[in-house]
């Protein structure tokens, strides 16, 4: 079942939560062209499709994908096995202190396959 929670509430907080939610999308679902206005990671549980940012397409299938702000996005399900994924959407004054001890700025694509707990 597919689900949202948003939260406005996060001027002058170091970081906060102020979306969540899963979609299970149709053949060929598309968001975007748009730039966001919080940092947001889908992670894609079963499926595939593409995700388009800095002017590159990455082929997504059991990955994960970061969204920063101000930057123009696209990503679109795939036609014949569309994906189902979960996202958590942050903002805060310190999210890009935080952001920046890891690789994920620089590498926005990644695998997280060291256990299923992030897993629904």
């Amino acid at each position: 079942q597919d689900y949202i929670f948003f939260n406005e509430v996060y001027h002058g907080n170091d970081a906060i939560v102020y979306t969540c939610g899963r979609e299970e999308c149709a053949s060929g679902h598309s968001y975007g062209p748009v730039a966001r206005s919080g940092y947001m990671i889908h992670y894609i549980t079963c499926g595939k499709g593409i995700y388009r940012a800095r002017g590159k397409t990455y082929p997504i299938a059991g990955d994960a994908f970061l969204i920063v702000p101000g930057e123009l996005i696209c990503y679109e399900a795939d036609q014949d096995d569309p994906w189902v994924y979960t996202w958590i959407g942050f903002q805060g004054i310190k999210i890009q202190d935080y952001l920046s001890c890891t690789t994920l700025l620089e590498h926005p694509v990644f695998r997280y396959d060291r256990d299923d707990r992030i897993r629904i």
